[in-house]
């Protein structure tokens, strides 16, 4: 019996290692990490265009170390609170649109790094267009299978006063 258990281990393991894996593990490959991480930000305009509150919070990993950075709040911590934010943001911004511009991803280990510029035009008043303009970086990875940011920063520019 005792030579019988250690045989039965060992011909388990192949069926044991995948439910032992971690559900953080990155698809194999820079490129197909990068293709992964410029779907998640297409996806986000996508849904932040639109107003899509579900589907810009499936963009986010569901956890309470989860952090945004919006331009006019200094930190948002955790996934119900930055909920929270956009659907006051979309509550005072019913028609929004969103653009990426000089958008660079680049692979650092298991997570893919993001940073660029930003646009929105919001309707406000009559609807007339207000562009803000911005830049971004941020940390995207892989939590319980699928791509999703965990560290958004999201910034305004200072006034050089001139």
């Amino acid at each position: 019996m005792r030579v019988l258990v250690p045989i039965i281990l060992l011909a388990l393991l192949p069926t044991l290692a995948p439910a032992c894996a971690s559900t953080r593990s990155a698809p194999d490959g820079p490129d197909r990490m990068l293709a992964a991480a410029d779907d998640l930000d297409r996806r986000f305009v996508e849904a932040f265009s639109h107003g899509d509150l579900d589907g810009v919070m499936a963009c986010y990993s569901r956890s309470p170390e989860t952090v945004l950075q919006p331009p006019d709040t200094m930190i948002v911590r955790g996934w119900d609170a930055i909920r929270a934010d956009y659907e006051a943001f979309f509550g005072s911004k019913p028609d929004v649109q969103l653009v990426l511009s000089d958008h660079r991803n680049r692979v650092e280990g298991d997570v893919v790094v993001g940073c660029g510029e930003w646009s929105l035009a919001a309707g406000e008043g009559a609807n007339a267009p207000v562009i803000v303009r911005g830049r971004y970086l941020d940390v995207k990875g892989v939590r319980d299978g699928k791509w999703v940011y965990l560290y958004d920063c999201a910034s305004v520019p200072m006034s050089s006063g001139e």
